[in-house]
C-alpha cells in the first residue's frame, strides 16, 4: 500500500497535531509507503526535533510553500516597516478585514492551498497511490485532498483532530461566511470514502448534522499516548523525589492551551485563597502553556499574589517529566465541550497520578471515569466547583485521595493500536475501491 498524507501540521513543527500524525506514520505496518506533504514556511515553532527523528527513515517528506502575501505575518511586516501612524495603523486593520471576508475561507492556512495543489498533482502524476489521507485542522487542506482525489480519482480519507462547523469556540465573520462552509463541510463529507472522528461525540455531531451522511463510512480513532514517553515519565518521578527535600507543597499541573470558558477551575481556587491564604503554602499549582486573553487576566492576577506559577509553552520533549513529578493533574474545559478530549488526556493517563478534572459530562468524562484516574468535578456552577474543589484539594494534601488506575481502560489509547485502527481504514477503503 502506498499513502500520500497531507498535513500541514508535521514535525519538526511543536503542535499537538503533529504528534497524531506522526505517531501514524511511524507505527503503520512496514509495508506501507508514506509520502507527507506538508508546508515549507510554517509561522509555527520548529524544534520537535525529536519526534521529526524518529519518523525521518519511515516516510518521504515533500514540501510546498504558503503563498506570503496571503498571511497576516506579510500584514503585519509590511505596515510595521512605516512608521506606527493612524493610517498605516488603519490600513493594516483594512488589509486584515478584507482577507478575512475574501480570501481566508474556512481559514488563514487557505494560502497553502495553491502551492500544495500544485505539489500533490506532481506527486499523483508520477506515483501510484493507493489512497489519500488528510488530517486537520487547518480545515482547507481537505480541499487540497478532495481536489486530488477529483482529479486523479484516488479514495480520500479524511480526520478531524478538532470539529470545523460544529466547533463552539469557532467564529465566522458572517452568517453568510457560515453557510459556505457548511456547505464546504458538507459536500466533502459526501465525496470522501471514509472521514475520521477523534471522539464519539464529534461522530455524533456530524450523524446529526447532516442528512444523507453515510454512517458505514464514519469512524472513530480517539488520540492517544506514546508509550515510548513511560521512560521520561520514570525519570520525571525520580526527579520529583529528590525535589521534595526543598519543597513540600503538593504539586498540580496543567499542561496545554486553557480555553476561554474554561477559567472556572482558576476562579473556583482564587476563592478558595481568598478564604483560606494557607492554601498558597500547601499547593503548588503550575500551568505549563498558554491561555486565552480573558483567562490570562485571571491567571495573572493569581500569580501575582503568589497563588499560581506560570510558564509559557514547553518542548514537548520536556512535558513528560514535568507532568510526572507531579501529585495531581489538573484537566479543564468548558462547559460547551462536552465532546472534547484534548491530546492530554491520554498523556495523562499514562502518568498514573490522580486527574483532577473539572468539566462538563460528556466524552471527556467517560474517559477519565472509565481509566480510574478521574477525580472528576462537574462544570455546572462555581459554588459546586468550590466544594468540590475544596474537598478534593484537602484530600490530596492529607494524603487520602486515591485513585486506582484501570490498565485494560487505559490500555484502549495506546498510539499503537489506534494506528491498528488506521490501518484497518486503509484496507477497508483500498478494498471497497477495487470492488466498485
Amino acid at each position: 500500500m502506498r499513502v500520500l498524507f497531507i498535513c500541514y501540521h508535521f514535525p519538526p513543527m511543536n503542535s499537538t497535531g503533529s504528534h497524531r500524525v506522526a505517531r501514524f506514520a511511524r507505527d503503520l505496518p512496514g509495508d506501507v509507503d508514506i509520502d507527507v506533504l506538508t508546508v515549507a514556511n510554517p509561522t509555527e515553532a520548529l524544534d520537535n526535533t525529536e519526534l521529526l527523528e524518529q519518523v525521518a527513515e519511515r516516510v518521504t517528506i515533500y514540501k510546498a510553500p504558503v503563498l506570503g502575501w496571503l498571511t497576516m505575518e506579510h500584514v503585519g511586516q509590511r505596515f510595521s516597516a512605516r512608521p506606527r501612524s493612524l493610517v498605516s495603523r488603519f490600513l493594516a486593520k483594512v488589509s486584515k478585514t478584507l482577507l478575512t471576508l475574501f480570501a481566508w475561507i474556512p481559514d488563514r492556512q487557505i494560502a497553502w492551498y495553491p502551492a500544495a495543489l500544485a505539489k500533490g498533482s506532481e506527486l499523483l502524476t508520477k506515483n501510484q497511490y493507493d489512497l489519500i489521507f488528510c488530517s486537520s485542522p487547518p480545515h482547507s487542506l481537505h480541499l487540497i485532498g478532495q481536489a486530488l482525489k477529483r482529479r486523479f480519482g484516488v479514495p480520500l480519507v479524511v480526520d478531524f483532530r478538532d470539529p470545523w462547523n460544529r466547533n463552539p469556540q469557532r467564529r465566522w465573520p458572517s452568517a453568510v461566511h457560515r453557510i459556505i462552509e457548511e456547505r464546504m463541510e458538507a459536500r466533502l463529507l459526501r465525496e470522501a470514502d471514509a472521514v475520521i472522528a477523534n471522539t464519539p461525540g464529534n461522530k455524533t455531531m456530524w450523524l446529526e448534522g447532516f442528512e444523507g451522511l453515510d454512517p458505514q463510512k464514519v469512524f472513530v480513532i480517539t488520540n492517544g499516548f506514546d508509550p515510548n514517553r513511560r521512560a521520561a515519565m520514570d525519570a520525571g518521578r525520580e526527579v520529583a523525589r529528590r525535589a521534595r527535600l526543598d519543597d513540600m507543597r503538593k504539586q498540580i499541573v496543567y499542561t496545554g492551551h486553557l480555553y476561554q470558558g474554561g477559567e472556572s477551575a482558576l476562579r473556583a481556587y482564587q476563592l478558595l485563597v481568598e478564604r483560606d491564604p494557607s492554601w498558597i503554602d500547601r499547593v503548588r499549582l503550575t500551568f505549563v502553556g498558554t491561555m486565552d486573553p480573558g483567562v490570562a487576566e485571571i491567571a495573572a492576577e493569581l500569580e501575582a499574589k503568589g497563588a499560581i506559577e506560570l510558564h509559557g509553552r514547553c518542548p514537548s520533549h520536556e512535558l513528560p517529566a514535568l507532568m510526572a513529578a507531579a501529585d495531581a493533574l489538573l484537566y479543564v474545559v468548558p462547559p460547551n465541550g462536552w465532546h472534547w478530549i484534548p491530546s492530554k488526556v491520554y498523556d495523562y493517563l499514562l502518568v498514573e497520578r490522580p486527574i483532577i478534572s473539572v468539566l462538563p459530562r460528556g466524552d471527556a468524562w467517560d474517559v477519565l471515569e472509565s481509566s480510574g484516574l478521574g477525580v472528576l468535578i462537574e462544570d455546572d456552577s462555581l459554588n459546586g466547583i468550590v466544594q468540590g474543589l475544596e474537598a478534593t484539594l484537602t484530600s490530596l494534601c492529607d494524603g487520602t485521595l486515591e485513585v486506582k488506575p484501570r490498565p485494560a481502560a487505559i490500555g484502549r489509547y495506546d498510539g499503537r493500536s489506534l494506528t491498528r485502527q488506521l490501518y484497518g481504514i486503509f484496507e477497508w477503503v483500498v478494498a471497497s475501491t477495487k470492488q466498485h
